[in-house]
């Protein structure tokens, strides 16, 4: 499985909650670079964020995926603490100008066990039961490429305290449930869109829920470093797998927010990043008058 991350690189819900007004924190995009074999840099769009703090604390996340197939919209959306910890991650599917998502699925781990549920149309996933998996990990719905890589993996990196020296970051692979049918009515979007014969086998309602963990990778800090965002050098720590054969690096800040990472493949790099409220202290907070956000649908725990 050592291409398990490369993979994914290029590769809700249980009852929504109307939450209070929610305030704009921070917002940026990922960016995929590479660089050809003729040397050209490759650059792609992979995601664009928007971070919210609650009024009872910690953060919301919403990120839209980029680069989906004509008609489709998929939200990534995360629950976080006030270290950007993840509590919960959901995803939902939206089909042409329909207002609403026609499939959700999130993933509840504030109580120290994965809960999952979501719902295609009317048909409402049965509620998973719990399971624990090794902490720390980062989450990935198994079939689905359309997802943001550092919020998942910075997530991870939060959970594990790297402060304290070398650590294993699993990958929990939930399967099942309404999840998968997001990836499957992504990856027949696309189908669709190229114009090729394709005959499908899938689900047509949510499955019973699985949960397994695999491609352990364990990280040990290098140093103390500064990268540039924005144009301004800032201050971040790298760390870097301790695995020849399962090389990788990432870069983060001290609020907990990954600046670049790189898995045995593509970089995610983050750019056009602004800040409403000082997460990085060496970049200037912004003004905006778009300061709130009201009703935001949050991702609710079954229990």
């Amino acid at each position: 499985m050592r291409n398990f991350f490369f993979l994914i690189l290029l590769t809700a819900a249980f009852g929504i909650a109307i939450a209070p007004a929610q305030e704009k924190v921070a917002e940026g995009q990922y960016q995929m670079q590479a660089v050809a074999a003729s040397g050209a840099p490759l650059t792609k769009p992979a995601t664009r964020w928007t971070l919210y703090g609650k009024p009872s604390g910690g953060y919301r996340l919403e990120s839209e995926i980029e680069n989906q197939p004509a008609g489709i919209r998929v939200v990534q959306g995360e629950e976080l603490t006030d270290n950007l910890t993840p509590t919960a991650i959901g995803y939902e599917l939206y089909r042409g100008n329909q207002p609403g998502p026609t499939i959700t699925a999130n993933c509840d781990f504030s109580g120290g066990a994965v809960v999952c549920s979501g719902n295609s149309g009317k048909d409402r996933a049965d509620i998973s039961r719990p399971y624990k998996p090794g902490e720390p990990f980062w989450m990935w719905i198994e079939g689905l490429s359309s997802l943001d890589i550092a919020w998942l993996f910075g997530g991870a990196v939060n959970m594990a305290h790297l402060d304290k020296g070398k650590t294993e970051i699993a990958a929990l692979i939930v399967s099942g449930g309404s999840g998968v049918m997001i990836g499957d009515a992504v990856n027949v979007a696309a189908l669709e869109a190229i114009k090729k014969p394709l005959t499908v086998i899938a689900p047509d309602k949510p499955t019973p829920w699985g949960f397994r963990s695999a491609e352990e990778l364990s990280f040990e800090f290098v140093a103390s470093e500064t990268m540039e965002l924005n144009g301004t050098q800032v201050a971040v720590k790298h760390y870097a797998s301790t695995d020849k054969k399962k090389p990788g690096s990432f870069w983060t800040t001290d609020a907990g927010l990954i600046v670049k990472l790189t898995l045995n493949g593509p970089s995610v790099v983050l750019v056009d990043y602004k800040q409403y409220k000082k997460l990085i202290p060496e970049l200037q907070v912004e003004k905006t008058s778009s300061k709130v956000m009201e009703n935001v649908p949050v991702l609710s725990s079954p229990h």
